[in-house]
């Protein structure tokens, strides 16, 4: 997880923060090997998954992601994936546009290493997702519409991209946190802001919340290298001051750097 400079902070966010600019490599990811063909409809789907057992830290590294990404396709489902971030497990699964979040997950565990995860969870008293408590959605780059978590996040596939996913914890306040929605929701967005993200590199950004938790999932162009494009999107116009704006929703220390704000979450 590798730097991520401040202009990163952006928009996307309210949310407020990056990552140690130290480890931009490790938070730009590969190319997703799952991409989907452009114009594609599908629906999105976010779940979270909060434990300090070790166990079950241990028994999802053990899943070969790419084999189920590969055996996913014969259940309907274009992709899914797991991130990790301290105690936090962050999934995303993709599916065909007709799926809900309950046959999205019913889909999700007739994959074998996904059935056998399962098991084993159940063996330790684990519950694992549960199709009620997908994620709901506060903000989308270009958004049009909107839609409950159950339903899942109908997008269109941008084709190649590079992705990164970032947690960010926020102050714990219901007033704050029902801003924080608003600010984020559909119209809301600072147009400039917006167009600062096109600009730099940036296909596609979701943010979806867990509680005072928010998770950041974004698309960049191929390529685009966190390291070279961050400063240079940080001095883009009205930068600072949507920093300024968001950055009473965050739960960091005064003074913070925007690469101490937003947190890598790592790639299972």
């Amino acid at each position: 997880m590798k730097n991520l400079s401040g202009s990163v902070l952006i928009l996307a966010l309210c949310v407020t923060g990056c990552s140690n600019p130290t480890k931009t490599e490790k938070s730009e990811e590969k190319l997703n090997l799952e991409d989907h063909d452009a114009k594609v409809e599908f629906r999105r789907f976010t779940y979270s998954l909060n434990s300090n057992n070790k166990q079950i830290e241990v028994l999802l590294r053990k899943i070969n992601w790419i084999d189920v990404n590969k055996e996913a396709k014969q259940f309907g489902l274009n992709g899914a994936n797991c991130y990790k971030k301290d105690d936090d497990y962050f999934f995303i699964i993709d599916a065909e546009h007709t799926l809900n979040s309950e046959t999205a997950l019913k889909a999700f565990e007739q994959i074998k290493e996904v059935s056998k995860l399962t098991k084993n969870l159940k063996a330790i008293n684990q519950p694992f997702l549960t199709s009620e408590a997908a994620l709901e959605r506060i903000y989308e780059l270009d958004q049009k519409a909107i839609y409950t978590p159950s339903d899942g996040q109908l997008k269109t596939a941008i084709g190649a991209h590079k992705r990164f996913v970032w947690t960010l914890l926020l102050n714990e306040d219901s007033t704050l946190l029902k801003e924080y929605k608003e600010v984020h929701s559909m119209g809301k967005a600072w147009p400039q802001i917006t167009k600062n993200m096109k600009f730099i590199g940036v296909k596609d950004m979701e943010i979806y919340l867990d509680g005072y938790r928010a998770m950041l999932i974004m698309d960049a162009r191929p390529g685009f290298d966190m390291a070279v494009s961050g400063p240079k999107w940080q001095e883009l116009p009205q930068e600072k001051e949507w920093q300024d704006h968001v950055s009473k929703f965050q739960r960091i220390a005064p003074g913070s750097s925007i690469q101490e704000k937003w947190q890598d979450m790592e790639k299972l």
